[in-house]
């Protein structure tokens, strides 16, 4: 094929998800996997190397999942996006999906206004320190485990 032959057929966008402290220099982590849910697959492109009950070790990338969402238009795939992310349930170590939340939220990045200078400037959002889980989130994960 030649560069007229090629056709744009939509947008694509992969997220990776880590084991990892985006507000501590994303230095690795390490743990049980104590509860792991993915998005539906059938919606999504997830590569996934670990299940639930899993060790993420210090000895190894602290990779969790790769999230590959394909939209009509990059707004279309940022929505999927967004839905995947939300679709996650890792309990058990720190993950960088809030993260991952806020990145996609960030209205220069929805616009295309980023280089490699990004987080820096938007550390007071994209790198709040995360929450400790609150007994309510405690007990969701609970009772996803068990249902």
């Amino acid at each position: 094929m030649n560069q007229s032959q090629l056709q744009i057929r939509g947008h694509s966008i992969e997220a990776r998800i880590y084991s990892e402290t985006p507000y501590n220099n994303f230095l690795p982590n390490n743990g049980k996997l104590k509860y792991f849910r993915e998005p539906d697959q059938h919606k999504y492109r997830i590569e996934s190397g670990v299940r639930q009950g899993d060790e993420i070790s210090i000895f190894y990338d602290p990779m969790i999942a790769k999230l590959v969402v394909t939209g009509k238009d990059r707004s279309d795939a940022l929505q999927k996006l967004r839905l995947a992310l939300k679709d996650y349930r890792v309990y058990g170590l720190p993950t960088n999906l809030r993260f991952l939340k806020e990145l996609s939220r960030e209205q220069d990045y929805i616009d295309w206004n980023y280089d490699t200078n990004f987080i820096d400037l938007h550390k007071q959002t994209l790198l709040s320190k995360e929450k400790s889980v609150s007994s309510v989130n405690a007990l969701k994960a609970v009772l996803a485990y068990i249902y």
